[in-house]
C-alpha cells in the first residue's frame, strides 16, 4: 500500500501518513482522518493538486504516485460588515 500524506495548513489539524490500496475509495481515507482529528467530516476540505477531492474518487483515477500529499483544510465561514 502507497503512503498519501494528509497535509493541513491550518494549526489546529494535525499532519497524517495514511495508507491504502490505489482502488480504495478516498471516502474511507477521508473519514479516517476527520475521525482521528475529531472533526466531522463535512466541515474538512480535501485538496489535491489544488482540486477538491469527493469520496467516490481512487488513487488510481486521480493518478496519484508514492509520496503524494492531500491538503485538508477546515471550512471557514465568515461574514462581511457593511458600512
Amino acid at each position: 500500500m502507497p503512503p498519501y500524506e494528509l497535509i493541513p495548513p491550518q494549526r489546529n489539524l494535525r499532519r497524517s501518513l495514511q495508507r491504502c490500496i490505489r482502488s480504495t475509495l478516498l471516502r474511507k481515507l477521508m473519514s479516517a482522518y476527520s475521525g482521528r482529528q475529531s472533526v466531522e467530516l463535512n466541515s474538512i476540505a480535501f485538496l489535491f493538486d489544488g482540486c477538491r477531492l469527493r469520496g467516490e474518487q481512487t488513487p488510481d483515477e486521480l493518478e496519484m504516485k508514492d509520496g503524494d500529499e492531500i491538503n485538508a483544510m477546515l471550512h471557514q465561514t465568515g461574514r462581511v460588515a457593511w458600512m
